[in-house]
């Protein structure tokens, strides 16, 4: 018998057992909103934004942001930074902001961990 729920609530349950059944289909997706003075959304631009738009791409599988900048992994173990970069945190080499997000080479990316200036990540071994 499906459990009676409100509309925009989910039973965790339920979600669970139609994920197992094969009866739900994961996007994942990825979505962002708020300030975006460094382009921290990943949207290509510095547009504020005060409901849900989509980060480019799909097969994300987990994120972490900092201060005014967003990372994270793909599905395939890639990692993706984007934002503010005053410091390096994006991991490429200079200190440009880029508003869309942009791989950090190779793959194998575990666990991320972002703090107001800085980045972590692991890497399977």
């Amino acid at each position: 018998m499906p459990a009676t729920t409100r509309k925009g609530v989910w039973d965790l349950q339920e979600v669970r057992d139609q994920i197992l059944n094969g009866e739900w289909e994961l996007s994942e997706q990825l979505w962002s909103w708020g300030q975006n003075n460094a382009g921290q959304l990943g949207q290509s631009n510095t547009t504020y934004y005060s409901s849900p738009v989509q980060i480019p791409g799909t097969q994300w599988s987990s994120i972490a942001t900092g201060g005014y900048f967003s990372q994270a992994t793909k599905t395939d173990n890639t990692l993706w930074m984007w934002g503010y970069n005053v410091y390096g945190q994006l991991g490429q080499n200079n200190r440009t902001y880029y508003s869309s997000p942009v791989q950090i080479p190779g793959t194998q990316w575990n666990l991320i961990s972002a703090g107001n200036y800085n980045a972590s990540a692991t890497k399977f071994a």
